[in-house]
């Protein structure tokens, strides 16, 4: 069946996974002058094309990963399942910690719980 998606080999798919799990910031396109995208940008991309197959990894970066690592992987959660990623965007909520951000040239550190509330309202 040709659905369209390329589907990553084995290796491809392992390596996208390390690549979030390893994130150091949250950043959804090119940063800094230069619009360098990090391996974890590219794989956070990778998983999201894939959609619900993808469900087991995401779920291993959210037990395991850096910060922004299971926050990358929260944003993909919940756009498999929205009931899950909201649950684990409530969660973050109550969580100490910063994360760091990254959009353009502009960096942040939100902790964890306001960059979780403003996740959440968003999905109100």
């Amino acid at each position: 069946m040709d659905d369209g998606v390329e589907w990553p080999t084995e290796q491809e798919w392992r390596a996208a996974l390390a690549a979030l799990a390893a994130a150091e910031t949250v950043a959804f396109g090119g940063v800094g002058f230069a619009n360098i995208t990090s391996p974890a940008t590219e794989a956070y991309w990778l998983l999201r094309s894939m959609g619900a197959p993808a469900r087991a990894g995401i779920d291993w970066v959210r037990r395991g990963g850096s910060i922004a690592g299971r926050v990358l992987a929260t944003h993909l959660l919940t756009e498999i399942d929205g009931a899950a990623g909201r649950e684990a965007w409530e969660a973050f909520a109550t969580q100490a910690g910063t994360v760091s951000t990254m959009g353009g040239c502009v960096m942040n550190e939100p902790t964890l719980a306001e960059y979780a509330r403003g996740e959440l309202a968003k999905l109100a």
